[in-house]
């Protein structure tokens, strides 16, 4: 019998389906809010944020009313759409929705704040980001020990560096690069809930298919052993093991 102990889903891009569970298990745990508490030390009312990969922009909902504009930046379609539908009800001026690669739709401009939630330091792109960002350098990135161990074979294949998949940035690699270049910064690590709910197990068989690569025999045993009732609500557990740095660049 096969092992599903430590079975790990995989996103495989943003559809509405996707993008609605997202947003579902962050109302249910509140994982944005106690993000936010987190990051508003670091942020100032008169600020401009840019997030780059926004996806539905979750965390820009929440980041939006605590400074004046915000640009929020995704290359993909469904999510950028995603976002656009939700925020039609926001009523919020100061939201820019742009679309496409950060480095080409944003090039030569200059914000405050520049965040990125998963998506690492691409070293490679540096003097891009080091170049729009003003003061504030925001990264939110796993301290899951899986990443690690990605990012060492790797190196072990004698890759480029400049190659290696950016959200395999590990929090060891950015303090490393933040020494290399003398980049002061602040680091603040976080367990934080971020499980999913469902209505149904109906949905939590069309989650478990969507993200998991599990046979039809195995995913139902995956179900029976993940899941729990709590309150009337079927619920998959998860803990998001993480770290923000806040790189000075003033």
């Amino acid at each position: 019998m096969k092992d599903l102990s430590d079975v790990k889903g995989t996103l495989k891009g943003w559809t509405e389906q996707s993008a609605q569970w997202y947003e579902d298990a962050s109302a249910y745990t509140g994982y944005h809010d106690r993000l936010l508490e987190q990051l508003l030390r670091f942020l100032k009312p008169e600020d401009h944020c840019c997030e780059i990969a926004c996806g539905t922009g979750t965390l820009a909902g929440k980041i939006l009313p605590h400074v004046s504009a915000y640009t929020a930046n995704d290359v993909d379609p469904a999510a950028a759409a995603f976002l656009k539908k939700k925020a039609a009800g926001w009523n919020a001026p100061s939201l820019e929705i742009v679309e496409g690669l950060w480095y080409e739709v944003l090039a030569g401009r200059r914000f405050d704040v520049v965040l990125t939630s998963f998506y690492g330091v691409p070293l490679s792109l540096w003097t891009q980001l080091r170049s729009m960002t003003a003061r504030t350098f925001l990264i939110i990135c796993p301290r899951d020990g899986r990443w690690e161990k990605k990012r060492r074979q790797q190196e072990e294949t004698g890759e480029d560096p400049a190659l290696l998949i950016p959200k395999l940035e590990t929090p060891e690699h950015i303090r490393e690069f933040c020494a290399q270049e003398g980049i002061p910064y602040e680091s603040v690590p976080l367990d934080l809930e971020f499980g999913q709910p469902f209505r149904n197990r109906y949905e939590a068989e069309a989650y478990v298919r969507y993200y998991y690569r599990l046979d039809e025999p195995d995913l139902s045993r995956f179900i029976d052993e993940k899941m729990n009732v709590a309150n009337g609500i079927l619920y998959f557990p998860k803990m998001k093991k993480i770290e923000i740095f806040a790189l000075d660049l003033r």
